[in-house]
């Protein structure tokens, strides 16, 4: 980011200053079109009539001088650290490489190569010296949390459109990293919702939805653990399989329903990997093979888990 003091030599600074903000504040860049790799285009150079031609006011002698770069290893752990929260919210991987490349753009950092997956990102970066800088991170466990993905995009967008201090954004950073995953009942509405209706739909009564629901609450609490503690997500898959089959097979043991694998098939759309699944797709679709081929994998497996886990109970009580 380029920025310039204005050192006037009139008699009435103030509406000087206030003018030359006005006329002479540089223009955002855009945020769409760049090729991995490449810098964006860079604005016009300051000159006697301003950025972009925009002529300065006619009381006030401006001297543009640049602030002191900022450095490589704080932009590029900025942007890292970014994208590791990225990921670890379910972002998919070019989104993840492309914030990467912009907030280092944003900074001035004439060159960047970043490579990332699942559960790793590296990036190198290049000052306008050419002195590099290379950092890693590991990503060990990663869910679905829109709402801070959402926080992190519109940070990203901050950073490259209004060019905001670091230390600003690094404060910004912190503050959606802390925030805790709680409980949210809109939330686990949607579970009960969705298992009770795909209940239905497969051919359930009305009592086997009303005692889908209870299980889709236990399966949202369990899910939200899985967040909060960063405990084995496959492991965790299989027995909140395994307690939805046997809540099932009580509930029609006490009476309560009618058919246990209409409940079964209705709790378990709320916890199929289908989301991973088609991120897997679509990130194969763009070129990122290997991270769509893990997470490919990666769903294959947990619909595995979530098989065994309903075949439990199934077996014991067969």
């Amino acid at each position: 980011m380029q920025g310039f003091f204005l050192i006037f030599n009139t008699s009435d600074q103030n509406a000087a200053v206030s003018q030359c903000a006005a006329l002479c504040s540089v223009p955002a860049a855009g945020t769409r079109g760049i090729p991995r790799g490449k810098a964006p285009a860079v604005l016009d150079k300051p000159s006697k009539r301003g950025y972009n031609g925009q002529e300065l006011p006619k009381k006030a002698e401006a001297i543009i001088l640049e602030q002191q770069p900022v450095q490589t290893q704080d932009v590029l752990t900025l942007a890292m650290d970014l994208g590791k929260s990225m990921i670890q919210c379910g972002a998919e991987i070019s989104r993840v490489e492309e914030t990467i490349l912009r907030v280092c753009y944003a900074y001035g950092l004439q060159d960047t190569q970043v490579f990332s997956v699942i559960s790793v990102i590296i990036a190198t970066a290049f000052d306008k010296d050419g002195k590099s800088e290379t950092q890693s991170r590991r990503i060990y466990t990663y869910a679905t949390n829109f709402q801070k993905l959402e926080k992190l995009n519109a940070l990203s967008r901050r950073i490259f459109e209004k060019h905001i201090p670091p230390a600003e954004a690094r404060s910004r950073l912190d503050e959606i990293t802390a925030e805790k995953q709680r409980f949210h009942p809109t939330v686990c509405l949607g579970y009960i919702l969705s298992a009770s209706a795909f209940t239905v739909f497969f051919g359930g009564s009305w009592k086997d939805a009303l005692c889908a629901a209870p299980i889709a609450v236990i399966l949202y609490l369990l899910s939200t653990l899985i967040k909060v503690r960063g405990m084995n997500k496959l492991f965790l898959t299989a027995l909140s399989s395994a307690i939805s089959g046997f809540l099932a097979i009580g509930f029609v043991k006490l009476g309560l329903a009618e058919n246990a694998s209409m409940i079964m098939i209705g709790d378990i759309m709320v916890i199929i990997p289908g989301l991973m699944l088609i991120n897997s797709v679509r990130e194969m679709l763009c070129g990122d093979v290997m991270s769509g081929l893990l997470r490919l994998l990666e769903s294959v497996i947990i619909s595995a888990a979530i098989a065994c886990g309903f075949a439990i109970p199934i077996l014991i009580f067969k």
